[in-house]
């Protein structure tokens, strides 16, 4: 079964679907099997990179808001 979609019509409800989710806090990478099986080790760092930018964000904006709470 192929699960790909290349596709213009399906490419667009793809993008659209992802603003949708990024703007209730998602975050969406685009992957596909060759970025898994020909480059592993780079396609985990990216995950890694991605997971921790956002982790360290978060933190930030909630530290923010725990300021403003005391203020």
């Amino acid at each position: 079964m192929d699960v790909t979609h290349f596709d213009d019509e399906q490419s667009r409800r793809d993008r659209a679907r992802d603003l949708q989710t990024g703007d209730l806090g998602w975050l969406t990478l685009r992957l596909t099997r060759d970025d898994y099986y020909r480059t592993p080790r780079a396609t985990v760092s990216l995950i890694a990179r991605r997971l921790a930018e956002r982790t360290a964000r978060d933190n930030v904006e909630n530290d923010v808001a725990v300021i403003n709470r005391a203020v």
